[in-house]
């Protein structure tokens, strides 16, 4: 089981987030051009926590990944583990936050928009 979020950079409300979410995660995406903030936030991320392919065998245990992360268009989506550490969150919210990025939570259907002068 996973936690998944998502962050894009387009501008969306409450009622078109959960769309926007779906828009992310479908085969399409991945021929958008991909949006320099959602690239940028992709490179910082797995400079930190590296995707699960390059994790060496002997500690995908400590990977917060359960899956690829998916980069498409504007945004980017991520499946974590639900063991995954509180730090990893804290790391995507300030990511995001510093990108200019909404961040999604798609379990409870929450969008967060960057605070503005992001």
């Amino acid at each position: 089981m996973s936690f998944d979020l998502a962050v894009w950079h387009e501008s969306t409300t409450a009622e078109e987030a959960p769309g926007k979410y779906a828009e992310l995660t479908t085969l399409e995406s991945l021929v958008l051009e991909r949006h320099p903030r959602a690239v940028a936030f992709h490179r910082e991320l797995t400079a930190r926590y590296p995707e699960l392919a390059d994790v060496p065998a002997g500690e995908l245990g400590s990977c917060p990944w359960s899956t690829a992360l998916t980069v498409a268009g504007d945004g980017v989506v991520m499946s974590m583990s639900w063991s995954c550490s509180d730090a990893v969150v804290e790391y995507v919210q300030e990511l995001a936050q510093r990108y200019g990025l909404v961040l999604y939570d798609p379990q409870d259907g929450t969008a967060y928009p960057p605070k503005a002068g992001a």
